[in-house]
């Protein structure tokens, strides 16, 4: 509890001053998803049932898919398969809405994923936005997608108006959305900041991994703060953690 409060304190100084109205984030509760759903066309239900797993060209009651521009299928991790346009993806969306129950915030979170992974930060700021007005739950994940959406789309405001609103809703917030909100000064130069939240992340008791570090390594580097990237090389060390190719390359790249 505590912890929360100093976070949501923290991020509140923040923004104190911006005038940006906080956008209302939908309740968060439990939603289990346990089976295929009825409202689902064949192809959208094999797609969710397989966690974004390939469906074949032709599906087996003969209807095709709509193909991308590019002709390639998009790659997860998760799977070969997700959907092979952006048009797909709205498409599967549309569908996930409308089913009842729900599926779960787990599931909208992959969709999500699949369209940051196309480079359209804009169009996933959207559908959430059609959640919230659905008042279809969110979870920490969905919020730490939004606020890389935010962040990509330099809208950092809007980004930390969504970091408050985590506490707010009962979350806490994971090494993900420092990180993600982390990278968004980063992206804006705006370095001290960065290096404040930082600090306020140790302090408050949530550790930075390996991405946390090299993320604030980097943003150092390009300001010309080198021994403040060095310092925390060693800081990196202490907590634990091995350097990396990345986190090497950095401070080379920040020496030349």
């Amino acid at each position: 509890m505590r912890r929360s409060i100093v976070v949501a304190s923290t991020v509140k100084r923040f923004v104190h001053g911006q005038g940006i109205p906080g956008t209302s984030i939908a309740s968060v509760n439990l939603c289990c998803w346990v089976r295929a759903f009825s409202g689902l066309s064949h192809d959208n239900r094999e797609i969710l049932r397989n966690g974004l797993r390939p469906v074949s060209k032709k599906s087996r009651v003969g209807k095709s898919l709509p193909s991308s521009s590019s002709g390639e299928s998009l790659k997860l991790r998760s799977g070969s398969h997700s959907v092979k346009s952006l048009g797909n993806a709205t498409e599967l969306f549309d569908d996930m809405v409308r089913c009842r129950p729900l599926p779960s915030a787990i599931d909208f979170n992959k969709l999500m994923g699949v369209i940051v992974r196309m480079n359209r930060p804009d169009v996933v700021i959207s559908l959430y936005h059609k959640m919230e007005m659905r008042r279809i739950p969110f979870d920490i994940y969905s919020m730490s997608i939004l606020i890389k959406c935010f962040c990509s789309c330099h809208k950092l405001s809007f980004a930390l108006s969504t970091f408050c609103k985590i506490t707010k809703l009962g979350f806490q917030p994971n090494v993900v959305t420092f990180t993600t909100l982390l990278h968004g000064f980063c992206l804006e130069d705006r370095f001290s900041e960065a290096v404040s939240l930082f600090d306020h992340m140790v302090e408050t008791g949530y550790a930075p991994n390996v991405i946390t570090f090299n993320t604030l390594m980097n943003g150092l580097c390009r300001e010309g703060r080198m021994l403040k990237a060095v310092a925390l090389v060693d800081q990196m060390v202490e907590s634990g953690y091995q350097p990396d190719i990345v986190t090497y390359g950095t401070i080379v790249n920040g020496m030349c």
